[in-house]
């Protein structure tokens, strides 16, 4: 019993130190500096009778002896004082050595901790949860969109190969959504094969942050129901999917259009646009053509919201005010032949 509490003890002490060796080394290293240069200055001004060894001038012959410097201009003349100098190289490059392998194993912990997931994801404002086939596709599109440098990736198991993204490694629980920054994320996706963790995680997620939008991928239309009762914000159901592939079979040319245009490699795409107070009082064709004027392509509003009301192909007079939310179609410049 004896023997047990002993080991538990030295284990604890052990974790201690793995905590504080820093702060241990830089004591350390203190330590011996002062004592060094105290002894210095007993051998050499006390003992040998050297009235120029100053306390202020031992202490830095301690520093740059320790430091394997040795300028060779204040060196030691009696026993004493050789003596001490060699203890104080030794100590000096025991300090040394001690400094790197802290250094060296700080940067080693933190890579590894990188390659295994391990770690944590500082400044990410977009989250992927899950390890469905759905979520290599969405994170595909968010670096095709050039958001790889905000978005993080939450993950169950060890990916066989590293995504092109960080990423971290945990069970779906409170303490691995707090690795992530999930309390800091602005947009939060969910896309797991259960549709009953991705409820439980869509609540728990609820519960960290109240103010990020959440989007979730599920299986069963009843899910995505129950979904939205828990504050997820847009849940896409497999009988979306399900609705397109039927379409393909009469209006395929639609389901192409669908496919090309949520995608940011193809020749137009969908995007969001908020007015600002700069555009306020332009007109939906004099936005239109702003935006061509800008960048060379061309542009067409398909959708727009204000005051929760929505409007689909509204006339090209309509005058835009702050804070209305357009869906524009951009075709990006390509000739048709």
């Amino acid at each position: 019993m004896a023997a047990v509490i002993v080991f538990y003890r030295l284990k604890k002490i052990m974790r201690v130190f793995s905590r504080r060796k820093s702060l241990i080394v830089i004591a350390f290293f203190i330590t011996t500096f002062l004592l060094n240069g105290v002894l210095f200055y007993y051998a050499e001004n006390i003992v040998g009778g050297r009235k120029e060894i100053t306390l202020p001038i031992a202490l830095y012959w301690s520093l740059i002896t320790m430091a394997t410097i040795g300028y060779g201009d204040i060196t030691p003349k009696t026993g004493p004082g050789y003596f001490v100098a060699s203890i104080a190289a030794i100590m000096g490059i025991a300090v040394y050595t001690l400094t790197i392998s802290i250094i060296a194993d700080a940067f080693l912990s933190s890579t590894l901790k990188k390659v295994l997931g391990l770690g944590k994801l500082r400044g990410k404002k977009i989250l992927v949860v899950g390890d469905a086939s759905s979520c290599k596709e969405i994170i595909s599109e968010l670096i095709r969109n050039n958001l790889e440098d905000y978005t993080g990736w939450v993950m169950s198991k060890t990916p066989k190969t590293p995504p092109p993204i960080d990423y971290i490694v945990g069970e779906y629980d409170e303490d691995t959504l707090k690795r992530a920054g999930i309390e800091k994320a602005s947009h939060i996706v969910l896309c797991l094969d259960d549709d009953s963790k991705t409820l439980h995680l869509a609540l728990l997620i609820r519960k960290l942050n109240k103010k990020a939008l959440v989007t979730a991928v599920v299986l069963s239309d009843n899910t995505g129901d129950l979904l939205k009762e828990a504050g997820v914000d847009y849940v896409l159901t497999e009988g979306i999917i399900g609705r397109l592939a039927a379409s393909s079979v009469f209006e395929p040319l639609v389901v192409s259009f669908i496919r090309d245009v949520t995608t940011a490699k193809g020749y137009a795409d969908l995007i969001e646009y908020d007015i600002s107070d700069k555009e306020e009082g332009l007109t939906i064709r004099e936005l239109e053509e702003k935006l061509f004027k800008k960048d060379g392509s061309r542009y067409k509003v398909l959708y727009m919201t204000r005051n929760g009301q929505q409007f689909f192909l509204p006339p090209e007079n309509t005058v835009l005010k702050t804070g209305d939310k357009l869906v524009l179609l951009k075709a990006y410049k390509h000739k048709v032949e």
